[in-house]
């Protein structure tokens, strides 16, 4: 322990504002990909950001380690969420999406169909709770045809 500590590890400051406190309880969420991060955070973790390029093979076993990681440690693994990330632009010319199995790490450009059918597979496929779109195009106009076009319509069809 060094000088200051007290019995628990931490260090007081002195004349230091820290301001008020969180208006909810933060969470901690992990973009783990290996087998021992995955059993970390179903232990402990609130929620999984899928790492970009994952094939869907891997995120079904990071589900399965990461469920049974959390049976283990006495938690129910709905209570852990899990958030896809992918990155593209809505373009409504855009050539038909190619689906793999896999999303495109960066580039993803495709027509509001094409953005529908992907999510709504991520989201039952992969069991993703969320969706957190990393535009790679700037502005205001994207998101909003995004919001009006995409999301309403992924809800209607995965029941969200």
């Amino acid at each position: 322990m060094g000088p200051g500590a007290d019995r628990g590890g931490t260090f007081p400051l002195r004349g230091v504002a820290t301001g008020p406190g969180p208006a909810h309880p933060i969470g901690i969420w992990l973009g783990a990909r290996g087998p021992r991060m995955l059993q970390l955070l179903g232990a402990k973790a609130d929620g999984w950001i899928v790492p970009l390029g994952t094939d869907v093979a891997s995120v079904r076993d990071g589900n399965d380690r990461i469920d049974a990681a959390a049976r283990a440690a006495g938690r129910d693994p709905a209570v852990i969420e899990r958030v896809i990330q992918p990155v593209g632009v809505l373009d409504q010319h855009a050539p038909p999406l190619r689906w793999d199995g896999t999303p495109p790490t960066t580039g993803l450009r495709a027509t509001a169909d094409d953005w529908v059918r992907l999510l709504v597979e991520l989201a039952t496929r992969w069991r993703a709770d969320a969706v957190n779109l990393i535009p790679q195009q700037p502005g205001r106009d994207h998101l909003q045809h995004f919001a009006d076009d995409v999301i309403p319509r992924v809800r209607d069809e995965v029941g969200g």
